[in-house]
């Protein structure tokens, strides 16, 4: 059974760990480590320690000669740069550093799009679902998760499997669909005018409309982190929060709306990202599904396309898993 090595890095934490596929297709973890970024000036350093840190004996039959590395930004030809973090990867000193044979690096989001295919039934919160899993096998699918920013991708099959497709998605203007938004909208603008839906759509995009709602109801608010407005929101003891929190999932529900039309997503639009999976009731009764179907002319489009919400740990892990074994480097 072929072992390979993958990785999710993103601005806060790397997580690394083992893979390897059973016999009914299953993509299964092993040896998972969880660092945080900043212990490392680089992430060589980093996957150095992950590497030593496992046993020989752990290896199985051969030693992994294969990694598939999910980070966070756009992903270069030659060397990548993560975006929230200082590091960089180069897969050719990879190979040679590490005497591994291949080393790939995917936009985390395009790893998340790769999982899908492998997801279950319980790996999944279903938020719309008129269709089935395994009617909506080949079908295209659109991915989206709000967290540190705004990650967008999509997922279209082909007569050689699965295709991720990575975007920048999130950094794509904001259109306001309330009065209220437009006033966010015309406090959060920069100078030259423009605002991308993650300034919304994301922790501090959480903040961003709080704190304007604030400014616009003409309320004394002090600064918060995102956990804490959830805190206040679902506790009863802020209206604002509650408010704000409700205007958070109305974009949302707009903004995968839109992906679920831009991509043709008939074969579902997944939900990732470490904001949503602690707030699954309040995604529910907040007004994210009816701004989802609000296309207009294209309701009966986008009505019957199925949403769901990522409830497993570390998908990205498995679509980096994936893709390599589709491309099938043995």
């Amino acid at each position: 059974m072929q072992t390979l090595i993958v990785g999710d890095i993103g601005g806060t934490n790397a997580r690394f760990a083992l893979a390897t596929q059973d016999d009914q297709g299953v993509i299964r973890l092993s040896q998972m480590r969880d660092f945080s970024t900043a212990d490392f000036s680089d992430f060589d350093l980093c996957f150095d320690l992950f590497l030593s840190q496992l046993a020989s004996d752990d290896w199985g039959q051969s030693k992994p000669v294969q990694a598939c590395i999910a980070v966070a930004g756009p992903v270069g030809d030659l060397e990548t740069h993560l975006t929230n973090v200082s590091w960089s990867l180069n897969p050719g000193s990879l190979c040679k550093q590490f005497n591994l044979q291949h080393v790939e690096v995917l936009n985390d989001f395009a790893a998340l799009a790769c999982s899908l295919p492998y997801l279950q039934a319980d790996d999944l919160k279903t938020l719309q679902a008129p269709g089935e899993l395994q009617n909506e096998s080949f079908k295209p699918k659109a991915v989206i998760g709000p967290g540190t920013g705004l990650g967008v991708a999509a997922l279209v099959h082909s007569a050689s499997g699965w295709i991720p497709i990575a975007t920048e998605g999130g950094h794509r203007s904001f259109s306001p669909e309330t009065d209220i938004e437009f006033q966010i909208s015309q406090s959060l603008c920069d100078k030259d005018g423009y605002l991308a839906v993650e300034d919304l759509l994301s922790g501090s995009g959480l903040c961003n409309i709080y704190e304007s709602l604030g400014e616009i109801q003409q309320q004394t608010v002090q600064p918060l982190q995102p956990y804490q407005i959830t805190e206040v929101a679902l506790s009863g003891k802020s209206e604002l929060a509650k408010d704000a929190l409700n205007i958070f999932f109305g974009v949302l529900g707009s903004v995968c709306g839109d992906a679920a039309l831009s991509y043709g997503a008939t074969g579902g639009v997944y939900i990732g990202g470490g904001i949503l999976p602690q707030l699954q009731d309040f995604v529910l009764q907040s007004e994210f599904l009816k701004r989802f179907n609000n296309k207009g002319s294209y309701r009966q489009y986008v009505n019957p396309i199925s949403v769901r919400l990522i409830t497993r740990k570390n998908p990205a892990l498995i679509g980096a898993a994936a893709w390599l074994l589709q491309k099938d480097l043995s």
